[in-house]
């Protein structure tokens, strides 16, 4: 691969041919870059700018770190202790199964010792996500989507915004896979029925409370009866001990509401108490009224005194699992941790070092709050809130993946922060943690929330008062609208009411730039236009990585969908060859990826003006970057359009190649028409 240097002198000599041969003079070709005419005389080592940060722009323009955040969707091993349950009655052909049943009852590890079993009849996967059908806010149809999708290889920047995309996606990339998949705590039929598939080969498991009756007949899961009760009570506390006293075994099995949850619970706190008899522990149930109730409170009082105080407080954590370090910001400790799970009220997830607690022992633990308590809740928020903000600044392509890993690992627990925050009034801190989430949402804009959360962040500025803030945000919603919603309607008013209140002209810069992209995708390119050279003459104000580098691409995408090739290629040409010199502003990965991006739009108008073999030979540069970077999904697409160029050029044997390549990489994951693009081009090759 050339230099830099020598990539910037390349472009540079380009950039005089095709100046003198569209005789285009410096102050017009200047106008088209986007860049003052002292500026393009001195083409060669640019001037220094002052860059602050780079703004995410459109879903085009995302960097590569989009695929590295994952969701870790795995089903968990097989419980040990699973009795009076019949396995063989769930078959791999049955493609959708539910299971129901009360609270306790043992669905989740039905199902899970289900998936297990099968396991073997499906090669290609074995996917379980939570739905949180019993929580405050059960995950949504789309999220889950997404889940499912990266658990099935899908990188990042393919998959689409709107749900019925993703689960058009999701049913295409089962077409031809034998996978399971585990969809756990349903809360109803309009969840669960965007990620049921019945396609041949595929089995999809539910648990849930109530019957699905517009899916499917439910399986109802009823308590284990007295013999199984006693064979896992023995499983759990140790055969010879129950043995030895059947009848107390008995009794205390039916003080448990013969419930799996309930037994274990009792069965942990007989392991924590060898001294204590069966008998006794009933006797103490009897005293205390039968059920999962009375197990609880019994458990609860015989724990230490900082493992009760540790499942208050843990109990009261916001999100759907927590390690170590928000149950040391809620309690201040942790050393309780294994107690509480050995006592079978926190349930141990397949990620290491990290917890869960049932809906039921939430709900118990949490009854009886004092005042202290109330204060650690207090207190978790403004750990959330803080460190979130904090991540969300420090993220940035150099800083490698922690701080995106812990927003990753922690999303479930921030985003209900965030919305707590809301709801108490906490404006600023809503405000600073919206913003602060901006270059994040450009790696993972598939995940989070994004228009609910910068929803919030726009309500929060408009009761600060805070016209600059709610500008900024309004252009991030509107951003969440047109990217991940896929909704250029709702983005068009957006970015309109941050033009409306910006007194920022970088802001109003942006604004005028996001209603440029919000427009081209809607057609409407003479308006596009008219808003894109608004945003270049505003961003000629500001540093060239915080607003030029952006602005004048779209600049340039403009001028391609007008059929303006030339007026395109100067744009984006003069841009690569700035972007190459310009260094010691941003970290090096940041200045290649820009590049990259660029040169894929120099490629596109080389292509377009019949410069065939230059622009194969821009895209190879750019599969090549790509591939180093590690950006899944990119390369093959910039392996189709080389192909094309090659093809275009009579370079058979070269297109060849590069078809075959995307092709591989897309597999059944490519974006709507790529994989048939590259059928089609493979097509118009000679046999060969």
């Amino acid at each position: 691969m050339k230099s830099l240097e020598n990539d910037a002198a390349t472009f540079g000599e380009l950039l005089l041919r095709y100046r003198s041969a569209l005789g285009l003079p410096q102050e017009d070709l200047a106008e088209a870059a986007a860049m003052s005419v002292h500026a393009l005389r001195r083409r060669g080592p640019a001037a220094p700018h002052s860059a602050v940060e780079l703004v995410g722009g459109e879903r085009e323009e995302l960097p590569p770190a989009a695929h590295r955040a994952t969701t870790s969707s795995r089903v968990p091993p097989a419980p040990s202790d699973l009795v009076g349950r019949d396995l063989a009655r769930f078959r791999a052909d049955d493609r959708l199964t539910v299971v129901a049943g009360e609270p306790g009852v043992g669905k989740t590890t039905l199902a899970v010792a289900v998936a297990n079993r099968l396991r073997p009849e499906f090669p290609d996967g074995c996917f379980m996500v939570d739905l949180r059908g019993t929580g405050d806010r059960p995950l949504t149809a789309r999220a889950a989507l997404e889940r499912l999708l990266r658990a099935l290889g899908v990188p990042a920047s393919w998959i689409p915004g709107p749900e019925a995309d993703r689960e058009a996606l999701y049913r295409t990339m089962l077409t031809r896979r034998k996978v399971l998949v585990l969809l756990d705590d349903a809360a109803g039929e309009a969840q669960v029925r965007p990620l049921v598939t019945a396609t041949p080969g595929c089995l999809t498991l539910v648990t849930c409370r109530r019957s699905l009756d517009g899916l499917a007949t439910a399986r109802r899961l009823d308590p284990l009866d007295a013999a199984d009760a006693v064979e896992l009570l023995a499983r759990i506390a140790g055969p010879r001990r129950v043995r030895a006293e059947p009848a107390a075994a008995e009794e205390l099995v039916a003080l448990c509401g013969n419930l799996p949850l309930a037994v274990r619970i009792a069965g942990s706190w007989l392991v924590a108490r060898p001294h204590w008899s069966v008998a006794g522990l009933a006797a103490r149930l009897h005293h205390e009224h039968a059920g999962l109730r009375a197990v609880l409170e019994l458990s609860c009082d015989r724990l230490s005194e900082g493992a009760r105080l540790l499942l208050r407080r843990v109990a009261a954590l916001p999100g759907v699992d927590f390690g170590a370090e928000l149950a040391e910001a809620a309690a201040g400790r942790t050393d309780g941790l294994d107690e509480l799970a050995d006592a079978g009220l926190l349930q141990r997830t397949p990620a290491p070092g990290r917890y869960r607690c049932h809906d039921l022992v939430r709900g118990f633990a949490t009854e009886n709050r004092s005042d202290e308590d109330e204060k650690a809740a207090h207190a978790v928020l403004d750990h959330l809130l803080a460190t979130a903000t904090a991540a969300g600044r420090a993220v940035a392509p150099e800083s490698g993946d922690d701080t995106a890993d812990w927003l990753v690992r922690e999303e479930s627990s921030w985003v209900a922060a965030l919305r707590h925050a809301a709801v108490l009034g906490r404006h600023r801190e809503v405000v600073d943690l919206a913003k602060a989430l901006h270059r994040y949402a450009d790696t993972r804009w598939t995940g989070p929330p994004w228009t609910e959360i910068f929803g919030l962040g726009v309500s929060a500025a408009r009761a600060l008062g805070d016209r600059g803030d709610e500008a900024r945000l309004l252009n991030l919603l509107g951003w969440s609208q047109l990217v991940c919603d896929a909704d250029p309607d709702a983005a068009l008013g957006t970015h309109r009411q941050a033009l409306a209140v910006a007194d920022d002209r970088l802001e109003q810069a942006w604004a005028h730039a996001h209603l440029a992209s919000v427009l081209r995708r809607q057609g409407r390119l003479d308006a596009a236009l008219d808003h894109v050279r608004q945003a270049s003459t505003l961003a000629r104000e500001f540093g060239f990585w915080v607003a030029q580098v952006p602005v004048r691409n779209r600049l340039g995408r403009i001028f391609q969908a007008l059929g303006r090739w030339d007026e395109a290629f100067v744009v984006h040409s003069v841009l690569l060859a700035d972007t190459l010199t310009r260094g010691g502003e941003v970290s090096a990965e940041q200045r290649r990826w820009q590049a990259t991006l660029t040169r894929v739009e120099v490629g596109r108008c080389l292509f377009a003006k019949g410069e065939w073999r230059r622009a194969a030979e821009a895209f190879r540069e750019t599969r090549e970057v790509l591939v180093a970077m590690g950006a899944a999904g990119q390369d093959a697409d910039a392996a189709l359009n080389e192909g094309e160029a090659w093809l275009a050029a009579g370079e058979h044997a070269l297109a060849r190649e590069c078809v075959r390549y995307a092709l591989d990489a897309y597999g059944d994951a490519a974006p709507a028409g790529r994989r048939d693009q590259a059928l089609a081009a493979l097509d118009r090759l000679p046999p060969g």
